[in-house]
């Protein structure tokens, strides 16, 4: 039943993917306050999955992609250099 949806709805299935590892690169963020690094692999795997999600799309999709990829790990590396602890 899983393999019919992801074969037949792959752009909601990477879509829901990519949701499940931002949440819970949020729970370990909320759950370990001190360590804020705990969830950086969490959140690049959904930056990954939302743009593979992007990239099914259509044929600009996978510029799209790209640049969100580039934009999340852009964005991951800015948020842990404002939030460095020391």
């Amino acid at each position: 039943m899983i393999d019919h949806f992801i074969a037949a709805h792959r752009f909601f299935a990477y879509v829901a993917g990519g949701s499940i590892f931002a949440l819970s690169g949020y729970g370990l963020k909320r759950l370990f306050p001190d360590r804020p690094v705990a969830a950086i692999s969490s959140w690049i795997f959904a930056f990954l999955y939302f743009a593979f999600a992007l990239a099914t799309a259509g044929s600009e999709g996978a510029v799209l992609g790209f640049a969100v990829l580039v934009g999340g790990v852009i964005w991951i590396a800015r948020y842990y250099d404002k939030h460095r602890v020391e």
